[in-house]
């Protein structure tokens, strides 16, 4: 035991009560061996069922060493609870499973004091029954030692339940006081209430302990930035701020090397902070080309799909781009094994040019091939379609031709069939008419229907938002495929 932070006086009587049987065993010679094995078996039993007791015991008082004030997180009380629990899980645990303490050295467990090696050794070498002996000790400490862990995870489930709604309300109070913003400044109002908080537990928790609340409390804070960002974030350059103030407490966290390693700082909670707070951050221009990029990914995946699995269908297409008019030309040929409606049988498909953003002539534009009965899963369609645009513009990573196909039904709900999207980046170049019919790209794409990805759901939330490039795509694109979404 530490003289650094607090325990009851329970403990101090449960380790004495240990102690004592670690000199009543050295004291014992013992010339037979079965009966070695049976009376260490008892007391081994016996320990176990003390030192369990014992937390048992010890937890019934947690519930009453809570701070209700909102303050603090947890009360001196409880710091010596947690202690306990965590003294006599490492008295119990094997050697290989000790908890570090600060510094090099580790607590001493009972199976130690208790010099079994030797007593197993012998047992082993008359009866061929040490090895035996050892693992069931093992077994049973260690069996002990994760139930008094699973104790001391409770409390500090509760520990971390206290401090969610402490620290979101302090939080939502900062932003309210500062117009809803997240700012570098407000750093220092959120250290002082970690300060406050967490310098309880540094004084009063063994190491192992107060690092495994650390790295709770780390992970409960990043889970409130999101939360509260949901409510009160609304612009890109506040999803930033959010983003600064983050990456500075992650430093705070570290405390110059006395509180979180990176493993902890890094965890997979703080990338999906970071993958989720960059999204949210990034201009909607930007995020709007970068969900044209990821239709253009799930079109690959779905090429590299095998025959029998796509499910949708495939368009037939030629295409490529003419120099000397500044137009892609666009031979809708067919479609092949579309899904067949009974009730609605008048296919079509609709190109545009995507993200409109960049095509600012006419940004909203689309092109639909004629609409006539077609009660067939290879409807024909032959027909040419040309579509202006800038050759520099289509060299942009996320531009993109769009075809969505669909069945027309008079009642106006019509009914989506699949997508298919061409990267502008591979359309072919041609100089002139002539030799645009010889270079046109001939593709079979497979229809797939959309996988809702963050950036998608973003640009969805911006445009509720009233956000004029989100509701662009939304009002043009979007919406047609609501029934796929």
């Amino acid at each position: 035991m530490t003289e650094d932070v607090g325990y009851s006086s329970s403990l101090v009587d449960t380790m004495t009560l240990f102690h004592n049987m670690v000199v009543f065993w050295k004291h014992l010679q013992w010339p037979d061996p079965e009966k070695a094995y049976s009376y260490l078996s008892v007391l081994i039993i016996s320990i176990a069922e003390a030192a369990l007791y014992y937390v048992v015991e010890v937890y019934k008082k947690a519930d009453q060493c809570f701070s209700t004030d909102g303050k603090l997180i947890a009360t001196v009380q409880l710091c010596t609870i947690l202690n306990n629990m965590q003294t006599i899980r490492d008295k119990l645990s094997p050697p290989e499973l000790l908890s570090d303490e600060i510094g090099d050295t580790k607590p001493v467990g009972i199976i130690d004091e208790l010099g079994l090696q030797e007593f197993f050794d012998w047992l082993e070498q008359e009866k061929g029954i040490g090895l035996k002996l050892k693992e069931f000790v093992n077994r049973t400490m260690h069996n002990t030692a994760d139930d008094i862990s699973n104790k001391m995870s409770t409390g500090i489930f509760h520990l971390e339940k206290q401090y969610i709604p402490a620290v979101q309300k302090f939080i939502e109070e900062i932003l309210l006081k500062h117009g809803g913003a997240l700012s570098v400044e407000n750093l220092q109002y959120l250290e002082e209430y970690f300060n406050t908080n967490l310098t309880v537990l540094s004084k009063n928790l063994l190491y192992p302990t107060f690092k495994l609340v650390l790295r709770k409390v780390w992970e409960a804070t990043l889970r409130i930035f999101m939360e509260i960002g949901d409510t009160h974030l609304t612009k890109p350059s506040q999803w930033q701020a959010c983003r600064n103030i983050a990456l500075s407490l992650k430093e705070y966290f570290r405390a110059d090397g006395e509180g979180l390693v990176d493993d902890d700082l890094d965890s997979p909670a703080f990338k999906a902070f970071l993958f989720d707070v960059d999204r949210r951050s990034q201009p909607t221009n930007i995020l709007v080309l970068k969900c044209c990029s990821d239709l253009a990914a799930q079109q690959t995946m779905a090429v590299d799909l095998p025959t029998k699995q796509q499910q949708f269908g495939e368009l037939s297409l030629t295409i490529g781009y003419l120099k000397t008019s500044s137009v892609i030309e666009v031979k809708v040929l067919e479609a092949r094994n579309i899904p067949v409606n009974k009730t609605c049988y008048m296919p079509y498909v609709e190109l545009q040019m995507l993200p409109g953003i960049l095509f600012l002539d006419n940004p909203n534009e689309s092109y639909t091939t004629k609409k006539y009965k077609q009660q067939t899963q290879n409807p024909q369609f032959r027909e040419t379609f040309q579509i202006p645009s800038h050759s520099s513009i289509m060299q942009l990573e996320g531009t993109i031709l769009s075809l969505v196909a669909s069945n027309y039904d008079a009642t106006g709900k019509d009914h989506f069939l699949g997508l298919c999207v061409v990267p502008c980046n591979i359309i072919p170049h041609c100089i002139d008419a002539s030799e645009l019919g010889r270079s046109s790209m001939m593709l079979n794409i497979p229809l797939f229907h959309i996988t809702t990805s963050g950036v998608f759901l973003e640009l969805v939330t911006r445009h509720q938002r009233s956000d004029e490039v989100a509701s662009q795509l939304y009002t043009t694109f979007i919406k047609k495929l609501k029934a796929n979404l």
